[in-house]
């Protein structure tokens, strides 16, 4: 009888053991996983995003100091313009074919995606407006949209870094 009970109790031992085991590994797979994208992000992500930061800070910059289609113009602005939507398309399909499987890791190329979405959707506002005549209402209407959509791509930065804090970074 005491030889059953022993047996009982070092096969429950045993599975919770490995169960204990099985998940263990499976933290430490995601958190590989979870710093090697990130890794992946520091090196593609975050610098175009700063240089879209300062685009969308001179462009809002340019709209209230002078026409915003003037500063486009003299400054080259248009090219800009361009070279980074054509920069944040390539991003998006680059993080589109990363694969990443962890919960957490796709919250963040969610996240990323969105943010770039944003980027994008705010840069094409700039370039529509730098075709329309410079006058107080055009001003107004592109201050709306503009603001709107950084203040969605700054949701989803936020939601973004809410995921790396998780993680510590």
């Amino acid at each position: 009888m005491n030889k059953a009970i022993y047996t009982i109790i070092v096969a429950v031992a045993s599975v919770g053991l490995t169960l204990a085991g099985v998940f263990i590994y499976q933290k430490i797979q995601e958190e590989k996983e979870f710093t090697k994208y990130n890794n992946y992000l520091q090196k593609e992500y975050f610098p175009l995003l700063s240089d879209c930061a300062d685009y969308f800070q001179k462009v809002a910059k340019a709209n209230s100091d002078v026409e915003l289609s003037e500063w486009t113009l003299e400054k080259q602005a248009g090219v800009k313009n361009i070279k980074l939507l054509t920069q944040l398309e390539e991003l998006k399909q680059e993080v589109i074919n990363h694969d990443v499987s962890s919960k957490d890791s796709l919250l963040m190329k969610k996240y990323v995606l969105n943010s770039i979405e944003g980027a994008m959707r705010s840069t094409r506002i700039v370039n529509i407006y730098n075709m329309k005549d410079d006058t107080y209402e055009t001003a107004e209407e592109f201050d709306g949209l503009f603001s709107k959509s950084l203040d969605y791509t700054t949701k989803q930065l936020n939601k973004r870094n809410d995921v790396m804090d998780k993680h510590g970074l």
